[in-house]
């Protein structure tokens, strides 16, 4: 059974201003989307960047989540995962994660790491390169993890947990400083 009170103490010195685990309708992204953008007490730039990273990487759950919802019988098409927006003293981190086919785990993995190589201008390259590309199996996803990686000047954390031969959960992290000045 699922413990509420553990998941409360976790990580119990941030502040957790967003906890998530459902259906990702347009309807709920859009809720949590205006918290982040009229609830959270910040300069206007650190809250518009945190509303962009929100909104890629949530679309990135909503369109690559293998986890639908069930109603009896019936399979909707409303993709399944989770988000986590907390805060510290220094940043806030972002989380998000879904079920995905294992076949696709070492794709993504290495998208990630690629990406987490290259410098700034080295990322708006790729980025026009990929828009000029031809799609693939992960559609426009290359693209939102360069934006992801461009928005927070900080690396992307992937982490994956097989749950049997046919999927794994990913989980995407990523940290957003709290900003000081204009960089």
């Amino acid at each position: 059974m699922f413990n509420l009170y553990d998941f409360s103490m976790l990580n119990s010195q941030d502040t957790i201003h967003v906890s998530y685990k459902g259906p990702f309708t347009p309807q709920i992204l859009s809720e949590i989307g205006g918290f982040i953008n009229d609830q959270l007490d910040h300069d206007e730039r650190t809250t518009r960047k945190l509303f962009k990273l929100f909104m890629e990487m949530a679309l990135n759950t909503s369109f690559y989540s293998d986890e639908r919802n069930t109603i009896g019988n019936d399979i909707d098409e409303q993709r399944v995962g989770a988000v986590v927006l907390s805060e510290s003293a220094d940043n806030f981190e972002i989380s998000t994660g879904n079920i995905v086919r294992q076949s696709e785990i070492e794709e993504l993995k290495t998208r990630c790491e690629y990406i987490n190589e290259l410098n700034r201008e080295e990322l708006r390259k790729y980025k026009i390169q990929q828009r000029q590309a031809p799609s693939d199996s992960f559609g426009g996803g290359n693209i939102g993890l360069i934006t992801i990686a461009l928005t927070s000047r900080n690396a992307l954390v992937p982490v994956v947990k097989k749950l049997d031969d046919s999927f794994s959960f990913f989980r995407l992290t990523v940290t957003l400083n709290k900003i000081t000045g204009y960089d």
